[in-house]
């Protein structure tokens, strides 16, 4: 984290429009009070996103992919010329790169095109996408239920943990995952139009969306669709057939956006495609690259992520929705909670980002227990004080989880210090006939400098007959 007067100046700055935007609501000025609650968000963002150095899971590895997508769009690589022999199945270090779908990649791609190859372009889309969710969160929640509900479940996205250290390219899976939360919630705020006004268009709208979350971080991304159906019954605004009619074209708008892409990488790269594929399915039985957990981790992980107070919203929500089983609205943000939690406790692989997708049905059940208990909390007699710390936990302990995740007391020296080193590497000669060895950063060295980098040093012969071909040889001591 750069500590310069500047960036306190934009955390203090997203302080600021967060405390403007409570006061605003407070007044039924919700409008208004949501817009300072984007600001907020994306000041908050823009100050996780200002580390001078690659976070080094997953960032290092989707930065250089993007960037070589600027030259090479619909091949993905990780070394564009791979001068020693890889394992086509190392994600870590093969060339074509298939580990993850290509629409994240290629938003970080064009962004980097448009504003030049740095950090701050290349994790721009993710301080977006993120930012314009804020929005999308609040006008979900006022569409349900009422504005009050929107603010208080939009302000929970603006300053959720994980959600800023996403965009800020400091968690495992990092833009990825930021970008596929957000098209979840666009997808599902689409879906509650269609299955309120039944048209065409949203419908439309709501399978393009979800396509493009299947073409971010695969399958998943289908939950709009569940949760779209129950939504649809609850309102009644379908018949039968058009319930199914609208149901099937969503259907058919994910197939015709995701398809292609799969379709092409299986032609154009089937090793690749058919071992990631592979490894996709090796992710329910086994726990790969040391994600192995319980089956009750993500159960157990949701505290962190949203607060230790949430079992009790969750516990709330769920008996809500079995006092009136027809009420199909209140089934969606269980479905929506439990399909992920379900899928995710099974697969054997696990990891803290996985249930995110989920987040948006979290924060409207949150917001609605808050209402609910601030509302009613005269009916507890003596246990009013205790329901009043329930009240003010369910939004502190998320707000506290930000500033820990944020850590804006943290220096960055060891991070400038990995940035010089690599730039001081740098050479004069054209950077494709530039080969890097023994360095420390290899993933990082190709991002910033071009070429090709390794972290360790072939034998002597392979050397000379690297030079022998005529590229410019560094090998560090």
């Amino acid at each position: 984290m750069t500590n310069s007067p500047i960036w306190w100046g934009v955390l203090l700055g997203a302080v600021f429009c967060f405390g403007c935007a409570w006061r605003l609501h407070t007044k039924s000025k919700h409008e208004t009070a949501v817009l300072l609650l984007v600001l907020g968000g994306f000041l908050l963002r823009l100050f996780s996103a200002n580390d001078p150095f690659l976070n080094p899971w997953d960032e290092r590895f989707h930065a250089l992919v993007a960037k070589h997508m600027m030259s090479y769009p619909f091949r993905p690589m990780l070394y564009v010329h791979p001068v020693l022999p890889y394992p086509p199945e190392d994600w870590s270090a093969n060339h074509i790169w298939l580990h993850k779908q290509p629409f994240a990649l290629w938003l970080m791609s064009g962004s980097m095109k448009l504003f030049g190859t740095h950090l701050l372009a290349l994790r721009l889309p993710s301080v977006l996408i993120t930012t314009l969710g804020i929005g999308a969160m609040y006008g979900l929640g006022k569409r349900l239920y009422h504005a009050r509900i929107g603010f208080v479940a939009a302000f929970l996205w603006a300053i959720h943990g994980m959600l800023v250290e996403l965009a800020g390219g400091r968690r495992a899976t990092d833009h990825v995952d930021a970008v596929f939360v957000a098209l979840i919630l666009f997808g599902a705020y689409w879906a509650l139009r269609a299955a309120q006004q039944k048209r065409i268009g949203f419908a439309l709208i709501t399978g393009l969306l979800t396509g493009l979350a299947v073409l971010t971080k695969w399958l998943p991304g289908l939950i709009v669709l569940p949760v779209w159906a129950l939504w649809a019954i609850h309102y009644r605004q379908h018949s039968w057939k058009s319930w199914l009619g609208h149901g099937l074209l969503m259907t058919c708008a994910v197939f015709v956006v995701a398809a292609p892409w799969q379709i092409y990488t299986h032609q154009a790269f089937p090793v690749e495609a058919r071992w990631e594929q592979y490894y996709n399915y090796l992710h329910l039985f086994e726990g790969l690259e040391g994600h192995d957990q319980p089956w009750y981790f993500h159960l157990n992980n949701i505290r962190i992520l949203f607060g230790e107070f949430i079992y009790l919203p969750l516990v709330w929500w769920a008996w809500v929705a079995l006092r009136k089983r027809s009420d199909a609205s209140r089934w969606a943000l269980l479905v929506w909670i439990a399909i992920p939690l379900g899928f995710f406790s099974f697969a054997a692989t696990k990891m803290p980002a996985y249930i995110l997708i989920s987040a948006p049905a979290i924060f409207l059940i949150t917001a609605l227990a808050w209402q609910h208990f601030k509302i009613y909390q005269y009916r507890f007699g003596r246990w009013r004080r205790l329901v009043q710390v329930f009240i003010m936990g369910l939004l502190l302990l998320p707000v506290r989880y930000s500033f820990e995740r944020l850590k804006p007391l943290d220096r960055d020296e060891a991070a400038w210090a990995k940035r010089i080193e690599v730039e001081g590497l740098r050479q004069t000669s054209p950077a494709d006939s530039v080969i890097y060895f023994n360095v420390p950063h290899p993933i990082e060295t190709m991002f910033f400098l071009g070429g090709t980098a390794y972290g360790y040093a072939p034998a002597p012969q392979v050397v000379d007959s690297l030079r022998g071909q005529g590229y410019r040889i560094i090998v560090r001591e």
